[in-house]
């Protein structure tokens, strides 16, 4: 029996019945998934803390069903739900990083034999330590009284912050014992604060050995007693100078393992600096530019390290209000910045004129008020 040209008649009838309900040619809506929360793609978390995350799915431009499932993964952090139902195509879930440093993260979902995924990096530092002051206490501790009077009452009246002076006698360059500043470094260290001596390195320029010596001489004259670590300024911040630096911070570590060392490029420097001091400066500059201050781009390596690890020096900051200003932005995660010292003095690099550490800031009490505060996440305190 012939039986083609029945079949050929059911086909074509198959075929117009399929065109006239819009089938045949088209393909199916496209299925997408898009994370719409967070938004900002260059903020900075902490570790620790949740944060919230929500993705789109679509089937063309409508959501999906509701109750679709999207089902979350990344490496070094928890989900709470790892999968979560879709409303009006939105599914929301809450990331927690175990550790810091990029985290890439996952969402996926399925709608009939169709996948679909999605990825987004996010960004997370250490959680952080108590903010603490680091004071270039580059004044005379004169008989009749002095800054250092201020700083050690200071210390007293606020157990709670931690405070580190920068003592600076002739630039490093030590010969013998000032009698007042024994007595001044005492009483600071009576009161609680830590001192750190100053040794100037020249940016790399400075032999090894002529430093050792600066440090050498401060235990020699002061003792372990009074000198808690050491703060090498003026120190260089590319990677031709790194084993020197390597090389000088091994050397204290060496004479007692807890003594500090604390490097001041005063920006920021390659990463490989990161490893040589407890805590780097690097930030030091007028108050107008610190607004601008923003590692994310040039040094991510900064949110590997704790804010303890960081330091801000700040002059030109001419009211408390700007000061307290000042040290909430170093207090975010996008800053994650632990040492601060803001003052009202005044310095001009392009002309050298000035002196921002030659006195304590007018409002010494209100940036000790201040940093307690921050650390008790409390209201600030009236300037």
């Amino acid at each position: 029996m012939n039986t083609s040209a029945p079949r050929f008649a059911i086909v074509a009838a198959l075929v117009a019945s399929l065109m006239a309900c819009g089938g045949g040619s088209d393909s199916p809506p496209p299925l997408t998934l898009t994370m719409v929360m967070p938004a900002a793609q260059d903020e900075i978390y902490t570790v620790g803390v949740p944060v919230s995350l929500a993705a789109q799915v679509s089937l063309g431009e409508q959501p999906v069903p509701d109750g679709t499932t999207v089902s979350w993964q990344a490496a070094r952090a928890v989900f709470s739900p790892t999968a979560s139902p879709t409303l009006k195509g939105q599914a929301q879930t809450r990331m927690t990083a175990t550790s810091p440093g990029v985290v890439s993260l996952t969402a996926g979902a399925s709608v009939g034999l169709r996948s679909v995924a999605a990825s987004q990096s996010l960004t997370f530092r250490p959680p952080p330590e108590p903010m603490a002051v680091l004071v270039p206490a580059y004044f005379y501790p004169l008989a009749e009284g002095s800054p250092w009077d201020d700083l050690i009452d200071g210390v007293k009246s606020h157990p709670e912050v931690r405070v580190e002076a920068i003592f600076n006698p002739d630039d490093g360059a030590l010969t013998s014992v000032d009698p007042y500043e024994v007595e001044a470094l005492g009483r600071f260290v009576a009161a609680g604060g830590r001192a750190l001596g100053y040794v100037a390195t020249g940016y790399g320029n400075r032999s090894l050995d002529a430093i050792k010596l600066n440090v050498d001489r401060y235990l020699q004259l002061y003792g372990r007693g009074l000198i808690s670590g050491f703060f090498l300024d003026e120190m260089a911040d590319g990677s031709t100078s790194l084993p020197l630096y390597q090389a000088l911070a091994a050397y204290i570590r060496s004479i007692d393992p807890t003594l500090r060392v604390v490097g001041n490029p005063g920006l920021l420097p390659e990463a490989g600096y990161a490893n040589v001091a407890d805590t780097l400066v690097v930030y030091e500059g007028p108050l107008s530019t610190y607004a601008g201050f923003d590692p994310r781009a040039s040094a991510p390596w900064v949110y590997e390290r704790t804010n303890s690890g960081l330091a801000m020096l700040v002059h030109d900051s001419v009211g408390c209000a700007t000061m307290q200003r000042a040290l909430q932005s170093a207090a975010t995660a996008r800053n994650n910045t632990g040492w601060v010292y803001v003052t009202d003095l005044q310095y001009d690099p392009v002309t050298d004129t000035g002196n921002p550490w030659a006195r304590l800031p007018i409002y010494w009490g209100s940036l000790l008020d201040t940093v307690a505060a921050l650390n008790r996440g409390a209201p600030l305190p009236g300037c």
